[in-house]
């Protein structure tokens, strides 16, 4: 998981499934290198990052779930 984001909402959806802060801003996307080097790397680590997704998507589905228990009460 990858985002261009000049506010920290991201980070929440990074911590839940175990990844580290991989953002980069507006203002660092408008200059052409860093914006390669990030796609370039996002790119590398696709497989990886795909492979902690899926296993912490259990955890963070039920956590989502929880969010929604108290509407049957």
């Amino acid at each position: 998981m990858w985002g261009v984001s000049p506010q920290d909402k991201f980070i929440g959806l990074f911590e839940h499934f175990g990844l580290p802060d991989q953002r980069i801003t507006p203002l660092q996307a408008c200059n052409v290198a860093e914006l390669k080097d990030f796609i370039e790397n996002a790119f590398s680590q696709r497989e990886q990052v795909r492979g902690q997704i899926r296993a912490a998507l259990p955890a963070v589905k039920a956590l989502a779930t929880k969010n929604f228990l108290m509407l049957d009460s």
